[in-house]
C-alpha cells in the first residue's frame, strides 16, 4: 500500500458558473446519502473471547482433570481393542477344535467300522480253518487205515485182493484201484493241508491289521483328549477374556460419563465467562464505535469542505474532477496488466478501481455528454461521458436503478450522475473509472484531480 499525492496535470477546457451552484448542490444530496449510509469506517468490531482470555484456576483445573480422565478413558480403549483381538483369536481357536474334533471322531467311526470288518473276516477264516482241520483230521485218519490195513495185513489182503480176480483184466484192474486209493488220499491230504496254510496266512494277515487299525485308533484317541484338554484351557482363557472385557467396558463407561458431566460443567463455566466478557468487550466497541461515528461524520464533513473547495478549484484549473467524494481515496486495482480476480488470468485493466459503500454518490468528471447510460455484461450498469475535446469517461458497476441520467443528457462537472454498484463481472462495491483520449484509454490517475494521501493498493 501506498501514498500518492495528486496529478498536477490539467486539460483546461471551458466553465460555466453554474459549475459551481451545481457542485453545490450535490454536495448537499451527498451530505444527506451519508447521512442514511453508515460510514465504513465508522462500526468499530471487537474480538470475541475465547478461554485464553477468561481462563483461571478453578478452570485450569477442572480442564486438568478432564484431561486425565481422557488419558485414562483413551488406555481403557486401548487395552478394550487389545482384548477384544485376543478374544477374536480364543473364538477362532475354538472352531478350529471344534472342526478337529469332529474330524477325529469321523476318523475314529470309519477306523472302528475298519476294525469290526476286519475282525469279522478273521473270525470267518477262523470257522474255515477249524471246518478245513476237521476235514483235514477225517481224511488223514482214513489214510492211516489204509497203511494200516496194508502193513497189519501185509501181503495176504493183496494176495486176497489179486486172487480174488477173475481174470487178468480183473487182476490189474484191482492193483490199479489199491494204489488210486493210497494216490487219492494222500492228495486229499496234501489239498487240505496247503488250504489250511493259505487260510491261516489271512488269517494272521487279518489279524495283523486289526493290530494296527486298533493302534491307529489308540492314537486318535490320544489326539482327541490331547485336543480336548486344549479346548479346555482355550475355554478357561476365553472366561477370562470375557471377564476382563466386562471389566474394560465398565471402566470405559464410568470414564466416558465422569468426561461427559465434567465437560458438560466445564463448557458452561467457560461460556458463563465468555459472555460475561463479551457484554463487556461489546459495550467498550459499542462505544468506540459511536466515538468512530462521530470521528467520521466530522471527517466526512470536512473532507466534503474540502471537496467542494477543491470543485471550486478545479472549475479554475479546468481538470478532470475526482469521481468519488474526496473520502473514497483508494485505489483497489490499477490501470494496467492484472491477474482478473473474477477470470484467473491476466488482461488489461483499462480503468482503476476505487471502492467504496454501496450508494457512493458517483459524480461527473467534466462537462460533456452522456452518449451511452445502461447495462452491460462485464461492465454491469455504465454510463459513458463525451467531452467533446477528444475525451471522454467511463464510469462501471454502478448501483441498480442509481443512473440520473440518459443517453443524450447533457452534464455539469461535479454533478451526480449514479451511485456505487456492484453489478456486472464484480467481486463487491466499487467504481470502475475510465478516461479516454482519442478513444484510447489511458491511466485515469494522470488525468483525473485525486484527493490528497491517496492510497494504492
Amino acid at each position: 500500500m501506498k501514498e500518492r499525492q495528486p496529478n498536477k496535470k490539467r486539460l483546461p477546457v471551458s466553465l460555466s458558473l453554474s459549475l459551481t451552484l451545481r457542485a453545490v448542490s450535490a454536495l448537499l444530496c451527498a451530505l444527506m446519502l451519508f447521512a442514511l449510509v453508515p460510514h465504513a469506517g465508522a462500526a468499530a468490531a471487537y474480538t470475541k473471547a475465547t478461554y485464553e482470555d477468561v481462563k483461571n484456576s478453578t478452570t485450569e483445573e477442572m480442564r486438568k482433570q478432564i484431561e486425565e480422565l481422557r488419558g485414562l478413558l483413551d488406555e481403557t480403549k486401548e487395552s478394550l481393542a487389545r482384548a477384544e483381538e485376543i478374544r477374536a483369536t480364543a473364538a477362532e481357536k475354538r472352531e478350529i477344535y471344534l472342526t478337529m474334533q469332529a474330524l477325529y471322531e469321523d476318523s475314529l467311526k470309519y477306523m472302528e467300522g475298519e476294525l469290526i470288518l476286519l475282525e469279522k473276516e478273521a473270525d470267518d477264516i477262523a470257522v474255515k480253518i477249524a471246518s478245513l482241520e476237521v476235514e483235514y483230521g477225517k481224511s488223514y485218519e482214513d489214510f492211516l487205515r489204509l497203511i494200516k490195513m496194508s502193513y497189519e495185513e501185509g501181503e495176504a489182503n493183496y494176495i486176497d485182493i489179486i486172487l480174488g480176480a477173475t481174470d487178468l483184466s480183473d487182476l490189474l484192474s484191482r492193483i490199479e484201484r489199491v494204489s488210486s486209493m493210497m494216490k487219492y488220499s494222500e492228495k486229499v491230504m496234501n489239498r487240505l493241508s496247503d488250504e489250511k496254510a493259505e487260510l491261516s496266512e489271512q488269517y494272521d494277515a487279518r489279524l495283523a491289521k486289526a493290530k494296527e487299525q486298533s493302534d491307529r485308533i489308540e492314537v486318535y484317541e490320544g489326539k482327541q483328549r490331547e485336543l480336548e484338554e486344549w479346548q479346555a484351557a482355550n475355554e478357561a482363557e476365553l472366561s477370562a477374556i470375557e471377564g476382563e472385557i466386562e471389566k474394560l467396558v465398565a471402566e470405559s463407561e464410568h470414564y466416558t460419563d465422569r468426561t461427559d458431566v465434567l465437560d458438560a460443567e466445564f463448557q458452561k463455566m467457560v461460556d458463563e465467562l465468555e459472555a460475561e466478557e463479551n457484554k463487556k468487550r461489546a459495550e467498550a466497541a459499542e462505544r468506540a464505535r459511536q466515538a468512530a461515528i462521530a470521528a467520521a461524520e466530522k471527517r466526512r464533513l470536512e473532507e466534503e469542505a474540502a471537496r467542494l473547495k477543491a470543485i471550486e478549484e478545479a472549475a479554475r484549473n479546468q481538470g478532470f474532477l475526482w469521481p468519488l467524494p474526496n473520502s473514497c481515496r483508494t485505489v483497489s486495482s490499477q490501470f494496467g496488466m492484472r491477474l482478473h480476480p473474477v477470470y484467473g488470468k491476466y488482461q488489461m485493466h483499462y480503468g482503476v478501481d476505487l471502492p467504496g459503500p454501496k450508494g457512493t454518490p458517483v459524480y461527473a468528471s467534466k462537462d460533456g455528454k452522456v452518449t451511452i447510460a445502461k447495462y452491460h455484461v462485464s461492465y454491469g450498469y455504465y454510463i459513458l461521458i463525451d467531452h467533446i475535446n477528444g475525451t471522454s469517461t467511463l464510469y462501471a458497476h454502478l448501483d441498480t436503478g442509481s443512473l440520473r441520467v440518459k443517453a443524450g443528457d447533457t452534464v455539469k462537472r461535479g454533478q451526480q450522475i449514479a451511485g456505487i454498484g456492484t453489478t456486472g463481472v464484480s467481486t463487491g462495491y466499487h467504481l470502475h473509472f475510465e478516461v479516454r483520449v482519442n478513444g484510447e484509454c489511458v491511466d485515469p490517475l494522470k488525468y483525473a484531480m485525486a484527493p490528497a494521501n491517496l492510497v494504492i493498493w
